[in-house]
């Protein structure tokens, strides 16, 4: 078995940017999966570029340069997204466009 890295550029409940990051064996069901799971959730995949323009990375880790925020029931939303996604066995890092 071989695995690949993956990122994901998708946007969340209340078009908040999300990067998902993970390791597969196989690209296309990890796909089929993530889209699933984001469409479940309000969600929705993005193409290569329209989510990591608005984050610089540095020694590793993706940081917003925008940082935006967003209401309640879209931050429940959004949680039960991340949760689900981070359950995903090839995933390992969600990282949003949140203010920390």
């Amino acid at each position: 078995e071989s695995f690949e890295e993956v990122l994901y550029e998708a946007y969340g409940p209340g078009g908040i940017a999300l990067i998902i990051e993970g390791m597969t064996d196989s690209r296309n069901r990890t796909n089929q999966e993530i889209k699933h799971l984001l469409a479940e959730h309000g969600g929705n995949l993005g193409g290569q570029g329209s989510v990591t323009w608005g984050f610089t990375k540095s020694e590793g880790a993706w940081i917003p340069t925008m940082p935006g925020s967003a209401s309640d029931e879209d931050m429940e939303k959004l949680a039960a997204l991340v949760e689900k996604l981070e359950e995903h066995p090839d995933i390992k890092t969600v990282i949003t466009s949140l203010e920390s």
